[in-house]
């Protein structure tokens, strides 16, 4: 993942390309080691824009080939951007799409963002997550919106206390956390959560959409998983009657239909239709406009993929 720089003393932003042209194949690569701030960060993104590169590189909210796809890493940096990729999991200790502080803590002065990426886990894991933060007394601030979780389902698991885990994003420190537009599609029925948190973090979650057995919160035989949801989150689905706690205008026992539940989580029409969420381009904290194939978003459905039906009718 380049070795490290001192990004602040250079003056400098460093941008990691990620083409299609190979799936990557180094598991749990190591990015630490740089000297970032709010101006001199580092951003490894898909490149999709005319401007930057002739046939996009980034997905389309399902996995294929062609695309920027890379496997699970690890994250010991302060500011930094990742967005438009496929990460899916390979060998390794952790079993996290993107672990982030795994051997060193994130401070209060951070700024964490992964956007508009599609992270698949395993059929049979033990202890995953697609975004993991473990961050040993650090209270980072960390922006997660317009991505897809699928497929963390663990293989048998006893004896291990209560911590094991195979959620989407889990969170085990403090600090402050914005959580938008992310659909979380078959987690492990038993011990899979869309969100699971302990440390008592800041969480504010806006239109996500979590089925397959999971939750937002940890409401029963785990109980010292503590999570409520911050003042103001809002149009959060679940397919059970447990309405995420802190959480307003949410939908319950709602379970939307998928064009493959594992890989491939564009949502079919009429699904869209019901789950219509809050209009975030003007949000205070983390404004939105485009879903996560980078399209415009028009009526601000619930999720990472908005449905426009001038053009994505002939998908279905």
């Amino acid at each position: 993942l380049a070795a490290q720089q001192d990004l602040v003393t250079n003056n400098t932003q460093w941008n990691l390309v990620v083409y299609g042209d190979a799936v990557g194949t180094v598991s749990e690569a190591a990015l630490s080691g740089w000297t970032t701030s709010a101006t001199n960060y580092y951003r490894m993104y898909a490149p999709s824009l005319v401007s930057e590169v002739g046939t996009s590189q980034r997905h389309k909210g399902f996995i294929t080939t062609g695309v920027a796809h890379l496997k699970n890493f690890l994250v010991d940096v302060n500011y930094i951007k990742i967005d438009g990729l496929i990460i899916t999991m390979g060998t390794g200790t952790y079993y996290h799409n993107i672990r982030i502080g795994a051997n060193s803590t994130i401070p209060i002065s951070s700024k964490i963002e992964i956007s508009n990426n599609f992270m698949q886990g395993l059929t049979n894991g033990a202890l995953t997550a697609g975004v993991s933060v473990i961050s040993p007394a650090g209270q980072p601030q960390v922006y997660i919106w317009n991505n897809m979780f699928s497929q963390f389902v663990s293989v048998a698991q006893t004896g291990c206390g209560g911590t094991c885990y195979n959620d989407g994003i889990y969170i085990t420190n403090a600090g402050d956390y914005w959580v938008y537009n992310n659909t979380f599609s078959n987690l492990d029925i038993q011990t899979g959560y869309a969100i699971r948190a302990l440390n008592s973090p800041t969480i504010m979650a806006k239109n996500n959409t979590a089925s397959d057995g999971i939750d937002y919160y940890d409401s029963g035989s785990r109980s010292y998983y503590w999570i409520t949801l911050a003042t103001g989150s809002q149009y959060n689905t679940t397919n059970n009657n447990n309405s995420p706690g802190g959480s307003t205008n949410n939908i319950t026992n709602f379970t939307p239909k998928f064009v493959d539940g594992n890989s491939d989580l564009r949502i079919y029409p009429k699904d869209a239709v019901a789950m219509l969420g809050v209009d975030l381009s003007a949000d205070s904290d983390l404004p939105i406009t485009h879903d996560i194939r980078g399209k415009l978003r028009t009526s601000w459905e619930i999720g990472a993929y908005d449905f426009i039906e001038s053009t994505d009718n002939d998908i279905f």
